[in-house]
């Protein structure tokens, strides 16, 4: 099982691919955990006609990938809905189209966890993670040092 190291490249990789796919939904706040098996939250705004009263979320995690939720009326739960079903690491575009239709109404993606991966096999995904990290700290969008 691979380890990943909390301010690795790989994990540094994993909060861009977070925070690219957090701006494209304008999410007013989101969370990962980047150590084996990483998770992230990230709340939506609004509601989906199904469920009015109550709050929308994105939830991620290294084996199934994306997940859309809503949270229980306490806030304490969330109770996933369906799962997008593709790429674990899926482009911020499909995910923010996943997140339309719910929102459109529709029921998109599966309702089954997608089994997508292992977490911490030897299959090239901290890789993967690693060039989202980009050159460092730097957000998307931001100048380089070298202001390229």
């Amino acid at each position: 099982m691979i380890e990943r190291d909390e301010l690795g490249v790989p994990a540094r990789g994993l909060r861009q691919y977070l925070l690219l796919v957090a701006n494209a939904l304008d999410s007013p706040a989101w969370y990962c955990e980047v150590v084996v098996p990483a998770n992230a939250y990230v709340a939506l705004e609004g509601s989906i006609p199904r469920h009015p009263d109550q709050a929308m979320a994105l939830l991620w995690d290294e084996r199934n990938g994306w997940a859309a939720a809503i949270e229980s009326p306490s806030g304490d739960d969330t109770f996933i809905l369906a799962y997008l079903g593709v790429d674990v690491l899926a482009s911020p575009d499909a995910v923010m189209a996943f997140v339309r239709a719910f929102y459109a109404d529709g029921y998109p993606g599966r309702p089954d966890p997608p089994d997508l991966r292992v977490p911490g096999d030897p299959d090239g995904f901290d890789d993967r993670l690693a060039s989202h990290a980009d050159d460092g700290d730097r957000l998307p969008g931001a100048p380089s040092a070298s202001g390229a």
